[in-house]
């Protein structure tokens, strides 16, 4: 998450369109994963922009916690969040080899373009 391609995700966290949720470990009270989107303009995106409206979705879960429906339950919240705050639709990239695809088509995500780096941005209307 410290590289510069991940941070612009989260510095200077708190602008408008920021929305964030956190899953903790009860016992621990360890943050064991997070989802997020973030708005960004069109002449600075990030990975996943569609457009100024869209707002760029990122998910990480610690890897020993994978496979338990965490991202699963992040990834439903944050979408009936963004339904609340008055978003229709969420982006994404994600590598083509990352097993999160899966989860991302599950929900009904749509790959709309194919980078260089053959990375789908991926589209929900919500």
């Amino acid at each position: 998450m410290e590289n510069p391609i991940f941070s612009k995700t989260y510095e200077e966290w708190g602008r408008d369109g920021d929305i964030a949720l956190v899953a903790f470990n009860d016992d621990s009270k360890e943050i064991i994963g997070a989802a997020w989107v973030r708005l960004y303009k069109k002449y600075n995106p990030s990975y996943g922009f569609v457009n100024e409206n869209t707002p760029s979705l990122v998910i990480a879960v610690k890897a020993e916690y994978r496979g338990n429906g965490i991202g699963t339950q992040l990834l439903k919240d944050l979408i009936q969040t963004l339904k609340e705050n008055g978003f229709n639709a969420i982006s994404l990239s994600v590598d083509e080899r990352n097993p999160a695809l899966r989860l991302y088509k599950r929900f009904g995500f749509e790959i709309i373009k194919i980078a260089e780096d053959k990375s789908p941005t991926m589209l929900l209307k919500i």
